[in-house]
């Protein structure tokens, strides 16, 4: 009994989080309308801030570089803030595209853990569905990691080149084929006893 309330609740998560994925998508389709339509409107809301050329963070399993450099000078801006207003409107259509991709991603990897989830439920946890569904979550994830590895950004003057390892995507990857393996096993395993039987 414990165990279908655990995966009703794993189901009914991928469920909201799909919905707050969506939602998400939306917002950004509408401010990137309002930027286009006003972009003087988003001369608070910063795009980058160099502040540190490199950086380290194992809580977020992450590691970049990045540098602003000046265009006009050919140096390295070591404290220089870009402003959305002042970003090339090619290269915001290109954040958007990224983020839109990860969105993208994110949901159809969602999409398959519904399929594990459901399939779980009705205790057909290692049919050939499953195993197709974690091969899948991984090759997301695997995109996932090469979608957020690179960003640049640009305006008239200034260009921000981002180049981020995250490890996270990776990490889920990994698992992900790995449990497809398991599930490859087990199906054939449950195979092999039908036989018997």
């Amino acid at each position: 009994m414990e165990r279908n309330t655990l995966l009703y609740l794993a189901l009914y998560a991928c469920k909201i989080v799909s919905g707050l994925l969506l939602l998400s998508f939306l917002a950004m389709s509408v401010i990137l309308i309002h930027w286009h339509l006003s972009p003087d409107s988003y001369a608070g809301v910063t795009v980058k801030d160099a502040e540190r050329n490199m950086s380290l963070s194992l809580s977020g399993f992450t590691l970049s570089t990045n540098n602003i450099h000046d265009l006009a000078h050919g140096e390295s801006l070591s404290q220089k803030t870009i402003k959305l207003n002042e970003v090339i409107p090619v290269y915001v259509y290109l954040i958007y595209g990224q983020i839109t991709a990860f969105f993208f991603l994110v949901g159809l990897a969602l999409k398959e853990s519904i399929k594990i989830a459901g399939s779980a439920l009705e205790h057909q946890s290692f049919q050939p569905g499953n195993i197709t569904s974690f091969t899948r979550i991984g090759r997301y994830c695997q995109l996932i990691f090469l979608v957020l590895c690179f960003s640049i950004v640009r305006t008239e003057s200034n260009y921000f080149i981002s180049v981020n390892l995250y490890f996270a995507p990776l990490a889920f990857m990994l698992v992900a084929f790995i449990l497809a393996e398991i599930f490859r096993e087990g199906n054939q395993l449950s195979e092999q006893d039908q036989l018997t039987i």
